[in-house]
């Protein structure tokens, strides 16, 4: 619908009450060019012409024709607000403002820059400016608000509400809408307040460029009449605390879904003689079980010996597994594992991230940190200093892939004086806090296809690429073991990836892999093909290694590779793959405009801010220019359609769309 909405549905009350709540006449109809080709459309309509009739028909009905005429507790008034993005106007503001115009959730999802809107169309209520003929602005009334499309999952958000005392549940028909609906009767102003605070501090790192101090201040004040009723964390949140960034709030909407999710899993008893069964993998990201087999274990009790189960996560086996044998491989460069004693006195002593900090007394806030394409690198200066100044003794470790750090924290921890390089594309991945708990992190953002140089140009002791190389097409995943083997050519790598034949052993999976980004879950003769072949032909010896013991069928693929013979090394190939990712991160100033490119921009590609924020759920894409070069049989023009149609076909496109 190409427009950011919202539909409020009150029960109990008539139009005529429920506009002078709103301070809207009900027969008014705001429809207005409010600032910056921003749309605003707002009015009372008849509850038969709501976008949705079916969910306040499922919620008590309403009596008559809903003309606001009636009155008890059939009574239903609703009221809509649509806000509309002029496209073209849309793309000038975002270039005035120096972000990109090309792809955008702005245009027409719930986000800051659009709230504003909304924000002006009802500040009478949301400030709670009420003229002296409302009666009835103080009385709670039942309400659900549809409201949506949302850029991004909805279950965060449905999280998020939950913390105010509000239900949200998707729209079936429009699952990124939610329908927002009260507990308990409350008065109107909470209930929008609530919905605008919650909506805001889940947006707010989308483009923190349009959520200065002074809206932050102004949560803080609609919060004011309800915040005594939430729990402890989420008052920080309402009331600014710096000390609560917008990262922050995301994990904490994360982890509840988590705990929901855990709290309803069926509990699964395993009868005698029944075999070991698997539990469907999720996204590998920070969870405490994603994907678990139920194994014995012995225990005392009452002088004789039981069997209990214990549910064992797949990726903590794996990094086990990993890390175990590094630790025989390098003995020396293990350290003594930290007592809990001593790791709660060094998360104490660890300094507060750049940026962040109680600054009570100081008169003014911390800026929050750009969300855009100018936010190039994640590691601060501080930390890299830290970094650089650990044991160059130790081994140099690069995680390649590391999501959301678990395997990087467990490096750090077990070779303490060691370099571990963690490296990622997911841009909100680098930002856990554990990759920040260690000095010798270094979360490094890129598009993982062309690596910065900087980060490889010393000889590294170790790659791991643990579950990574199923997320890419085939011919990168070519691209990728010829980079580990003839550019990065470290002394030993670990390479593990999901095994298809497992998959029939997962109950209920209605998907032919195990997540949805995977692009291939290798069969025996495809791992031994895209993987073992290239690093034996590359001089490695390889070493496969079962992830679980007394299983016939294995969850994963698991390889230790160790450099054995340089004379197999491709120098020309290496030296190829050295040039162009040099090239890549070099900056490149153009002088005809005198504008300089940074050299990370490039190397970036899809790994960039806004991709990553917005590519998955793309509202908008402005039309670019077609990927041609200049051809010399068409000299009088730049560039001839000719050549867009050939490079099409040649990357494999078989149909165009044209856009008038």
């Amino acid at each position: 619908k190409q427009q950011m909405y919202f539909e409020l549905v009150v029960w109990g009350v008539t139009r005529g009450d429920l506009g002078w709540i709103l301070s809207k006449h009900p027969d008014s109809v705001l429809k207005r060019d409010v600032r910056k080709g921003r749309n605003a459309v707002a009015q009372f309509v008849p509850p038969t012409e709501s976008f949705w009739p079916s969910q306040i028909a499922a919620s008590g009905g309403h009596k008559g024709k809903g003309d606001g005429d009636g009155e008890g507790e059939d009574e239903v008034a609703v009221y809509r607000v649509q806000i509309r993005n002029d496209p073209v106007q849309f793309v000038e503001t975002m270039r005035l403002m120096n972000l990109p115009s090309y792809v955008h959730s702005q245009l027409s999802a719930v986000c800051p820059y659009n709230l504003v809107i909304f924000r002006d169309v009802l500040s009478s209520l949301l400030l709670e400016k009420f003229a002296a003929e409302c009666k009835r602005a103080t009385d709670s009334f039942k309400m659900k608000a549809v409201f949506g499309p949302w850029a991004s999952e909805t279950n965060k958000a449905v999280a998020l509400f939950s913390r105010v005392q509000l239900d949200a549940v998707p729209l079936p028909e429009e699952p990124r809408t939610l329908i927002i609906s009260t507990r308990d009767n409350i008065c109107v102003a909470e209930f929008v307040q609530k919905i605008y605070v919650v909506s805001h501090l889940l947006t707010r790192k989308v483009e923190a460029r349009y959520a200065p101090d002074n809206q932050r201040d102004s949560l803080k004040q609609l919060a004011s009449n309800w915040q005594q009723s939430l729990d402890r964390w989420m008052k920080r949140v309402v009331n600014n605390d710096q000390q609560v960034d917008a990262q922050e709030i995301d994990d904490k909407a994360e982890e509840q879904v988590k705990q929901e999710e855990k709290a309803n899993e069926p509990t699964v008893a395993k009868k005698e003689g029944e075999a070991d069964l698997p539990v469907k993998e999720t996204e590998e990201t920070d969870v405490e079980a994603e994907e678990t087999r139920l194994l014995p274990s012995k225990r005392r009790g009452q002088g004789e010996e039981v069997l209990v189960v214990k549910r064992v996560s797949l990726h903590d086996r794996r990094h086990t597994v990993i890390v175990d044998y590094l630790k025989a491989l390098y003995p020396d460069n293990v350290v003594a594992p930290l007592s809990k004693a001593e790791k709660a006195k060094k998360a104490k002593a660890a300094p507060a991230p750049k940026g962040k900090g109680k600054g009570k007394g100081k008169g003014k806030e911390v800026k929050e940190k750009k969300a855009d394409d100018d936010e190039e690198e994640h590691s601060d200066g501080d930390e890299e200093a830290a970094f650089e100044a650990t044991n160059t003794a130790g081994l140099r470790i690069l995680d390649y892939g590391c999501s959301a750090g678990r395997l990087s924290s467990a490096l750090a921890e077990t070779f303490g004086q060691s370099k571990i390089i963690a490296m990622d594309a997911d841009v909100h991945s680098l930002r856990k806090k554990r990759l920040r708990a260690f000095r010798n992190i270094l979360p490094v953002h890129c598009n993982l296809l062309y690596p910065p140089a900087k980060r490889l140009e010393d000889n590294l002791d170790i790659v791991v690429m643990c579950e990574v190389i199923e997320h890419f097409h085939k011919e990168h995943r070519s691209r990728l073991m010829q980079m580990l083997c003839h550019y990065m050519r470290p002394k030993h790598m670990v390479i593990t990836t999901p095994n298809i034949a497992y998959n029939v052993l997962i109950p209920n999976m209605k998907t032919p892999f195990r997540h949805p980004d995977h692009k291939i879950e290798y069969t025996r003769a495809e791992w031994e093909h895209e993987v073992l072949q290239p690093l034996q032909r590359a001089g490695y010896t390889t070493t496969e290694q079962n992830l679980m013991e007394d299983v016939e069928i294995q969850p994963s693929f698991v390889v230790f590779a160790a450099r054995t013979n340089d004379k197999l090394w491709n120098h020309a190939l290496g030296h190829g793959y050295a040039h162009e990712l040099v090239g890549m991160n070099e900056d490149i100033f153009l002088p005809q405009n005198g504008v300089l490119v940074p050299g990370k921009k490039m190397s970036k590609g899809y790994a960039a801010w806004s991709f990553v924020e917005n590519a998955p759920n793309m509202f908008y894409a402005a039309p670019t220019i077609a990927p041609t070069d200049y051809n010399p049989e068409a000299p009088n023009y730049l560039e001839h359609p000719a050549g867009a149609f050939s490079f099409y076909a040649k990357i494999g496109i078989t149909k165009l769309t044209g856009e008038r």
